[in-house]
Formats: C-alpha cells, structure tokens, sequence
C-alpha cells in the first residue's frame, strides 16, 4: 500500500512539474493579460486535475469567496500595502489545510460507520458495550464540521472510506491554481504603477527604488512557489498513511475498551492472512 502510495505521489509531482510559466506561455500564444490570462490556464491547464468523473468525489467545498483576488480590478487598501502575497499564500493555506481536515474527518467517520455495521452491529456483547462510544465519536464529528459552514461532505452517494484518489485531485487542482496565481502575481508586479509606495508621503519615488522593490516581489514569488511544490507532496504522503492506518488505530481503541471480546473476533479474521503468509514464505524458500 505505502509503495503504491508513493508511486502515486512521484507520477503526479511528474505531471504537475511542468506548470511553468514558460512551458504554458509557448503553449497558450494567448492574448489575454493578468487576471483574465491566469483564468485562461486554470482553464485549459488545471482541469484535468478538477474532479468531475464518476470516479472520484469532492471532499471539500471551495466557493467562490475561497478563490484568489482579482488584483486588476480591486484597488482596496489591501493590496497597496504590499500584501498581495501574503494575501494569496494565506488563501492558498486555508484551502490546503480546509481539504485536509476535512478529509482526515471524513476518512475517519466513514470508517467508524463502516466497522459499526459490519462488524459491532453483528455481535450483540459488542453492540452493548461499543456502540455508544463509535455513537459517541460519530456525532463529535458531524457536530465539528456543522459548525464549519458545512464545506466538508462526510458523506455522499458514494461513502467510499478510501478517499486518497480524491484528495490527491483536489489539492493537486488546487496547486495549480495558486502556481498561476502566484505567475500573474510576477506580471502584476512587473507594471510601474503597481511598484510605488502607496502612501501619500511618498508619491515620487525613484526609479532605482522602484526596480528593486520589483527585483525583491519576484524573488519573494518564485520563492513561494519552491515552497509550494516542496510542502504538497509531504502534506499529500503524511495524509495517506493516515489513511492506511486509521482502521487500525479505531480497530486498537476498541480492543483497549474490551480486549476479551475481541480478541477472539481479531484472531477469526487475522489467523487466515497469517497462514497465507507463512505458506508463502515457506513455499518461497524451497
């Protein structure tokens, strides 16, 4: 599982690797600008990451006050402050840590859900004893996420428990988003009257000033996004073991309330796997 895991994770940061600004430029011969140019490539380029097969399902919901700002056409203080990339790398944050929580939570659920059906609900010393604590655990999520505007779907037609193939589109759409954000954000920057200082006291500022404000804006972009696409894949690693380990750890919490009545059941359906194994190391080393 963990090999396939990173198999996964080394194929997609292969694919996203190309969303350069040069790559895209030679490809778009595009003769929008700024705002409109970067709405262009999020729709050509970062679609096919965007979730819209049968396959796969939203987790999180990413409205439209989520979206990156619209420099061109917003002149509030906002943005004369040289805050425009603080500003983009707290929303780009926000949604990342919003799909991961929201996942974390989900993954969970689904499988406390899961294990009290097929596994609690068919013993009835287990349904006695358990179900109130898995009933327990259940409600503190859904009343967790109903108090955070509803954004994370716990549960959909689907209520598939393994959801990794889901997030791993939607944090990888949403990266590509803010990598073009970030390049319209170089281009933004890169017109004078967007490089003065903003205050009224220093409405002549020359032009040596002005280069090298624009000089440290860009290095501060290109930085941002290094760290980007050096964060995703241990964010998206970390997320997936996670995921492989959680009905193990919900499995190890209900043996710790009441190890007798499950260990019989563990052994039931472990011992089979077991022989398996040791049937196929042995017939390995002949």
């Amino acid at each position: 599982m963990k090999k396939i895991s990173i198999l996964i994770i080394f194929t997609i940061i292969i694919n996203i690797s190309q969303i350069n600004l040069s790559y895209w430029e030679a490809q778009t011969m595009s003769d929008l600008t700024w705002y409109s140019l970067y709405q262009e490539r999020v729709t050509k380029f970062c679609s096919e990451y965007k979730i819209n097969d049968s396959n796969s399902e939203i987790i999180y919901l990413i409205w439209k006050d989520d979206q990156f700002l619209n420099l061109d056409t917003d002149t509030s203080w906002k943005y004369k402050s040289w805050n425009d990339v603080e500003l983009a790398k707290t929303q780009y944050r926000k949604n990342m840590d919003g799909i991961y929580d929201c996942a974390t939570k989900v993954s969970y659920y689904r499988w406390l859900k899961t294990i009290k059906k097929d596994l609690i609900n068919k013993n009835a010393s287990l349904k006695s004893r358990l179900e109130p604590k898995l009933d327990a655990k259940i409600f503190e999520i859904e009343k967790s996420i109903a108090e955070n505007s509803n954004k994370c779907k716990i549960t959909s037609e689907k209520n598939n428990s393994i959801i990794k193939k889901s997030i791993l589109k939607q944090t990888t759409y949403e990266l590509c988003k803010y990598n073009f954000y970030l390049e319209y954000l170089k281009s933004f920057n890169e017109n004078i009257s967007t490089l003065k200082e903003w205050d009224n006291k220093n409405e002549s500022t020359p032009i040596n000033s002005i280069l090298k404000k624009e000089i440290e804006k860009k290095s501060l972009i290109q930085k941002e996004i290094d760290d980007s696409y050096k964060v995703y894949p241990i964010a998206f690693k970390a997320y997936s073991e996670y995921e492989n380990n959680i009905t193990i750890h919900i499995l190890l919490e209900l043996l710790r309330e009441d190890y007798n009545l499950l260990r019989e059941w563990l052994h039931k359906s472990i011992n089979p796997i077991n022989q398996v194994v040791y049937k196929i190391s042995n017939a390995m080393s002949k």
